[in-house]
């Protein structure tokens, strides 16, 4: 009534005031540095070596031979590119503005009300526009590890497409039948998530069993050696 407003996530700070206008310069500050310089900068530095991390063998795994092939230049920015293919030199960008987008942005949106659907919907299209995109690159060096990527990524879209069911009014009925609606959603998503973590373990699985083929057949191929040295 008086005309004063108030933050809608605390309603114990005032807008307007000059504590509220300096924090948020600060806010605003720091919106520029992290979340659009950070990408930025990570961009940067890989685009600068991106023609030599295209040339690597994209059959390299070792990270120490990965760092003997490299030049000063790239083997500083090595954490960003380690773990994915050459032709995929790009990819931690994209995965850091998927992180920002996904947990930042929406998460900003999701306040409740008709703000919470649309923030859910957001939230579904662009966690499907990066499953997409995930699953036509597999950047990663590993197979198995792509392959959970992509089902994590999945969790997120069925994730927001629940909490979009949820908020955008389709179970607005009384009593226990809306209970027992929320509950089933719950439970799904439950279900959802342990049968993510399986997958993830058994693909752990999957990965350590190939490292232990591949050391047997290094030591096989020792012992043979040996044995023409000796023969010879």
């Amino acid at each position: 009534e008086d005309g004063s407003s108030w933050l809608m996530a605390d309603y114990q700070i005032q807008c307007g005031t000059d504590s509220y206008n300096t924090q948020a310069i600060f806010v605003w500050f720091m919106i520029i540095i992290f979340p659009i310089g950070i990408p930025l900068i990570f961009l940067t530095l890989l685009y600068e070596v991106k023609e030599e991390l295209k040339a690597l063998d994209p059959d390299i795994k070792s990270d120490k031979k990965l760092t003997k092939l490299l030049s000063p230049k790239a083997a500083r920015v090595k954490f960003l590119f380690a773990s994915y293919n050459p032709k995929s030199w790009y990819a931690e960008v994209v995965e850091c503005t998927r992180r920002l987008l996904l947990d930042g942005f929406v998460a900003v949106i999701c306040q409740g009300g008709s703000n919470g659907a649309a923030g859910s919907l957001i939230g579904m299209m662009l966690a499907g526009c990066y499953c997409f995109s995930w699953r036509e690159q597999m950047a990663f060096k590993v197979s198995t590890t792509n392959a959970l990527a992509l089902a994590c990524q999945w969790q997120l879209f069925f994730t927001f497409f629940m909490a979009y069911v949820l908020s955008s009014g389709t179970f607005d009925m009384n009593g226990d039948e809306r209970d027992a609606r929320h509950a089933l959603v719950a439970w799904l998503l439950c279900f959802l998530t342990v049968g993510l973590l399986g997958f993830g373990l058994h693909q752990q699985h999957l990965v350590s069993l190939e490292k232990q083929r591949i050391e047997a057949a290094r030591l096989a191929l020792i012992e043979e050696n040996k044995k023409l040295a000796l023969e010879m």
